[in-house]
């Protein structure tokens, strides 16, 4: 049992990996790029970017829900504002 051991230390880690090492069938991860690191860190920028904007947009709509103005989903930010504001009933 050479991948997990129960308790975390130092001593423990360096066993572990010199027990892998040893195995004949271990298989290594190639080490990465920098323009693949780059790349990767500007995937999780955007990720990051695009699921505070939705965040943001679902906020906008539930505050807009109050007074009874409804926004369609799809394409919302790209429109002008009369094209997908909807007002309901006044309360």
């Amino acid at each position: 049992m050479a991948t997990w051991k129960t308790n975390k230390s130092d001593y423990i880690d360096a066993e572990v990996i010199a027990e892998a090492i040893a195995r004949p069938t271990m298989r290594f991860v190639p080490i990465k790029t920098d323009d693949q690191l780059d790349l990767q860190s500007l995937h999780r920028v955007r990720e990051r970017w695009v699921m505070r904007c939705t965040a943001v947009i679902n906020q906008i709509r539930g505050l807009l829900l109050e007074p009874w103005i409804t926004l369609r989903k799809e394409g919302a930010m790209w429109m002008p504002l009369e094209q997908f504001v909807h007002r309901g009933p006044a309360a």
